[in-house]
């Protein structure tokens, strides 16, 4: 399906200075995350730091945002972190391979039109390994955009995932080692997100 309402410059441009607040589950998500972090660790979309603010400051933390704002937002909210802007659809090709030891990417591969290969690219700068969480079988709701009277997702999420896609998803020299689905109070305990670890196959 293309999606030809969202423009190429959208998240360089929205919610760059938004004053939105994460909830407690959102924390939540982000503690459980944290603590499968190995050493130095780079999240990619890091939005205004959040995570980052939870993992270990005896290690190198950097950070990834396509807006410029975000990337302003992180550096004063943890100090001492790396931050670059860079539109991670176009690649990270500035980031050697192996840089980190942890890559991160939480709630963005849903974004992307291509995720199967910023994935493939994730993989190539962590060092152990590379940890995404996801919605999970989000079902995709479109809406008319009353701008340019085309069909867009009404969240900006482009693509729906389980399991079986995440697996598909990985490249050949690593494998998912752990999955696990969040569930969010609530909503009867309903399973709203799932996380995959990666790491590198021993060859």
């Amino acid at each position: 399906m293309q999606y030809e309402a969202l423009e190429t410059g959208l998240y360089h441009e929205v919610r760059g200075s938004a004053s939105w607040t994460l909830s407690e589950s959102d924390w939540k998500r982000l503690r459980l995350v944290a603590k499968h972090v190995v050493g130095s660790v780079l999240d990619v979309g890091s939005g205004k730091g959040e995570f980052l603010s939870l993992c270990d400051d005896r290690y190198e933390r950097g950070g990834v945002e396509v807006n410029a704002a975000r990337v302003q937002q992180t550096k004063d909210a943890v100090p001492k972190v790396r931050t670059l802007l860079a539109d991670i659809e176009h690649g990270l090709g500035d980031i050697a391979a192996g840089t980190w030891d942890t890559v991160t990417c939480l709630e963005v591969l849903e974004h992307l039109v291509a995720p199967a290969s910023v994935l493939a690219d994730l993989c190539r700068i962590a060092r152990k390994e590379v940890i995404v969480t996801v919605p999970y079988r989000e079902v995709i709701q479109m809406c008319l955009c009353f701008h340019c009277a085309k069909w867009t997702p009404r969240t900006h999420h482009l693509h729906s995932f389980d399991e079986d896609v995440l697996t598909e998803m990985v490249p050949w020299e690593w494998q998912i080692t752990r999955f696990q689905l969040i569930r969010e109070r609530g909503w009867r305990s309903r399973v709203l997100w799932i996380m995959a670890v990666l790491e590198k196959r021993k060859l």
